[in-house]
């Protein structure tokens, strides 16, 4: 039967799935074809059911607001407006919006904007705006921090930070790892696919790309501790290639804007069982998978299992590099102390891949379990 209206279904009553949530209606109750945000895939206008209609309505009304915002703005600087970027990043439209501005001398620039409601930073308070823009200025000074002109600032009538970069025509090292040649020319999940599921013509980055890319990131994150300034949203798509030099990278203006704030990062588990001063360690590891495995890492699947796939012998050190950075990872084992929980708990500690925490309803079991375990 429907959800909503619980009539039954029939021949000629039939089923019908809500896009967005996945529910099974009728046809009147899902009379609605609306666009879905990027990570969906789906490029067409697709069928919602009503109360999944509401917020998808209001995500695109904030969009066109924050469209007009941004055109605003930019009569009040030297740029032109182009066009709005639905589908750049995995979380365009429901947690930034993007979109294309031309330079005054005709250079591309990539405007963000980004709601300040966590922002660590006061920015209404004079003082404190200033602090944050000497830190941004402090910050795009660094070779491989920005990839070119910077500017970081906050809209105090619609309490959004605005981030305007030199837009990288090389793309990211994740455009170089999924053969994109345009970043802004399909949805993001078709570029890219998912961690189970990578796009098809993925490859993994030359042994040479790999080291100098490493090499500018880890000196870019070496300065960014230097500044105090916590790294949460490391990952291939917020690394640039430097439009002059196709062997360095550069750090996206995202990473420390997104910080600063206050967005969640993108995939909280890679964070999991890590202590805070680690977490730059941790996404560079991450980093580095992907670069060496063309493919994003699943934090639930054990490092130990992708060693059979390292792209060759030379990759091996590199590996090694992965599994330092990643020890200490924490799983949380339940029903550990019998059957298949026994075993993947015994598993997991013979790759030292993982902190094992067996989860068990009586403690003697689990205390006699465990002395199984180390024997």
């Amino acid at each position: 039967a429907c959800l909503r209206c619980t009539r039954t279904f029939t021949m000629t009553r039939r089923k019908h799935h809500c896009r967005y949530c996945g529910n099974v209606f009728c046809a009147d109750c899902t009379p609605a074809r609306l666009a879905l945000p990027a990570h969906f895939a789906l490029a067409s206008p697709q069928r919602v059911c009503v109360e999944c209609a509401v917020p998808i309505g209001a995500m695109w009304k904030a969009y066109e607001a924050h469209m007009m915002t941004a055109q605003f703005y930019v009569r009040g600087t030297s740029a032109r407006f182009e066009c709005g970027l639905p589908e750049i990043g995995s979380r365009a439209i429901t947690e930034k919006v993007y979109c294309a501005l031309r330079g005054q001398a005709g250079d591309a620039l990539l405007m963000s904007q980004v709601v300040a409601t966590k922002c660590c930073f006061n920015l209404a308070a004079e003082s404190k705006k200033a602090a944050f823009e000497s830190l941004v200025e402090r910050l795009a000074r660094h070779p491989f921090i920005g990839a070119g002109r910077t500017l970081v600032e906050y809209n105090r009538d619609k309490d959004v930070v605005v981030v305007i970069d030199t837009y990288a025509p090389r793309g990211s090292i994740k455009d170089r790892i999924y053969k994109v040649r345009d970043a802004a020319s399909a949805n993001y999940t078709a570029k890219y696919g998912t961690p189970a599921r990578p796009a098809r013509g993925a490859a993994a980055l030359s042994l040479r790309q790999t080291l100098m890319f490493s090499r500018c990131v880890l000196e870019a994150l070496h300065f960014l501790r230097q500044c105090r300034v916590p790294v949460l949203h490391l990952h291939s798509g917020n690394v640039l290639v430097a439009p002059d030099n196709d062997m360095k990278a550069v750090l996206s203006a995202d990473v420390v804007a997104d910080v600063v704030v206050g967005v969640a990062p993108r995939n909280p588990l890679v964070f999991q069982g890590h202590e805070l001063h680690t977490l730059e360690v941790v996404q560079f590891a991450y980093l580095l998978f992907e670069m060496v495995f063309a493919k994003e890492r699943e934090p639930e699947v054990a490092l130990a299992d992708y060693r059979s796939e390292l792209p060759s012998a030379e990759h091996a050190p590199l590996y090694d590099v992965m599994a330092r950075a990643l020890r200490g990872e924490r799983v949380v084992v339940t029903g550990a102390n019998t059957g298949i929980g026994l075993e993947m708990a015994h598993v997991l500690a013979l790759r030292d891949a993982a902190d094992v925490v067996m989860a068990c309803r009586s403690m003697q079991r689990c205390e006699a379990a465990k002395r199984a375990l180390l024997a």
